[in-house]
């Protein structure tokens, strides 16, 4: 099957994979044919603060949002070309939010946040969401997740630098790559309760549902067929 063979976190190689992928598997977004993702673009996605971090992020010799997208859009075809979906391809589409990105990045504004999670699940009918790219980064917020959560989207860049317990209780839906472990302090948190954190880490990472499991044979649906270390 197809994988990036020279990646020491590949998985075993397996026989290629041929056959009836089960189509949608009953999953909004999915279809025999593609994995539809929807590119969320905030209200003020070209507004003052947005302008002035580009500004900052190219004077760091950062690509600009503009060639971050343009990045994203190339990588795409690889990502289709490379990693094993079964037959399907991934297909952006692009999403004009009211949400506010300021706002949410202050853990504020999740009403509207939620009436763009309401109109991507019933509208694109998107299997998830990523985040315009800005300031080299496609992390949705803490309020969009928390939406993402009640419309069942799939976030793989979920709202970054949480502790781990948020992550639990967004399961399966939000993941992120940068999050506090268990034993972060609570006080910085204001919605957290004290009470609620473990005294110390658990022993053992958390395993979460994968969307796609490395195997001969596509899963019966895309979003619970396997777990692993997340």
């Amino acid at each position: 099957m197809r994988q990036l063979q020279f990646s020491q976190y590949a998985a075993p190689c397996v026989a290629a994979y041929s056959g009836n992928n089960g189509g949608s598997n009953g999953v909004r977004g999915i279809t025999g044919d593609t994995i539809t993702i929807a590119v969320r673009a905030t209200s003020d996605a070209s507004g003052p603060n947005a302008q002035a971090l580009d500004k900052l992020n190219q004077q760091a010799g950062n690509p600009s949002n503009a060639e971050q997208r343009q990045i994203l859009d190339a990588l795409v075809p690889y990502f289709n070309k490379n990693f094993e979906l079964f037959g399907r391809q991934v297909k952006l589409v692009d999403f004009n939010g009211q949400g506010n990105g300021t706002s949410e990045a202050q853990s504020q504004g999740q009403d509207a946040a939620c009436a763009d999670a309401d109109a991507i699940a019933s509208s694109v009918k998107a299997f998830g969401v990523i985040e315009l790219p800005a300031s080299n980064s496609m992390y949705v917020s803490q309020p969009f997740a928390e939406c993402a959560k009640r419309y069942g989207l799939y976030l793989p860049l979920g709202a970054p630098y949480f502790p781990e317990l948020w992550y639990q209780r967004w399961d399966p839906y939000v993941w992120a790559g940068t999050h506090l472990s268990a034993s972060a302090s609570p006080t910085t948190w204001p919605n957290t309760s004290a009470s609620a954190w473990p005294t110390a880490p658990p022993s053992g990472r958390a395993t979460r549902p994968t969307r796609w499991r490395t195997a001969s044979s596509p899963p019966t649906s895309p979003t619970t067929t396997a777990t692993s270390a997340a």
